[in-house]
């Protein structure tokens, strides 16, 4: 049921990408904190990026959460990447 809403909103154009990313986020645990960083920074990239991860990528973001940046803020800098914006465009989807 919530799953339909969110598509029928993207189809609409009531719902961004990230807006789309942030709600399956808040349903699932991603922020809540029930998973580990190195955790939330791969299913980030899969759920934003729908690839894994890049070794590199992933050290960086899981160091910028243990350094004490938000999962909140790592994930709006995905939302504003070239990658997602251009992943969004393509699907008809506004990034934001």
């Amino acid at each position: 049921q919530t799953f339909d809403y969110l598509v029928q909103g993207l189809q609409r154009r009531e719902i961004s990408g990230g807006g789309l990313t942030m709600a399956m986020a808040e349903l699932g645990t991603m922020l809540n904190g029930e998973s580990s960083d190195a955790q939330f920074v791969a299913q980030l990239y899969k759920a934003c990026m729908g690839r894994a991860g890049d070794a590199e990528g992933l050290v960086f973001w899981t160091q910028m959460l243990q350094r004490g940046e938000t999962r909140q803020t790592v994930m709006m800098h995905f939302f504003v990447s070239e990658e997602f914006t251009t992943l969004c465009r393509s699907l008809g989807i506004d990034p934001l």
